[in-house]
């Protein structure tokens, strides 16, 4: 599934996500258009989580958004893939410090940066393949849909 990181869920993406739900379909949810104006991530995973009665669980998070983006961070292993290509091999993760990735943009504020993953390794689920794999992705609170 994929969400615009400016318009957030549409209505054709909800009827989607009905019909995979319906048939206990894995969704994988990618936001894009991160590098052009877009609404705070927080906000898309609440929109998510309210609307699609699912548990977000990040597996990847923006670094910087619209004119500031330059990539994003794997929430786990803090690993790093850069826009321009500068993160090795094609795909290829870099370990970085978050000190380290503002200094690419002076635009990004490192403090803020570094509190956003700590708030979203703290407080959002884990990814967990088996739920994916089976298709149960959604809150209990909604299981019966």
């Amino acid at each position: 599934m994929v969400i615009d990181g400016a318009k957030g869920i549409e209505p054709r993406t909800r009827k989607l996500f009905e019909v995979c739900r319906l048939r206990d379909i894995p969704i994988i949810t990618f936001i894009n258009k991160m590098d052009r104006e877009s609404r705070d991530p927080f906000d898309l995973i609440d929109e998510i989580e309210k609307t699609l009665a699912l548990d977000a669980a990040p597996v990847t998070w923006p670094v910087g958004r619209g004119r500031d983006f330059v990539g994003t961070i794997d929430v786990d292993s803090g690993g790093v893939r850069l826009l321009d290509g500068d993160a090795g091999s094609a795909g290829g993760l870099r370990k970085m410090s978050v000190a380290d990735i503002a200094v690419l943009n002076p635009n990004l504020d490192a403090a803020a940066l570094g509190a956003e993953l700590d708030l979203v390794r703290g407080a959002c689920k884990r990814f967990d393949p088996r739920a994916l794999a089976r298709g149960t992705s959604r809150r209990s609170s909604s299981a019966a849909h």
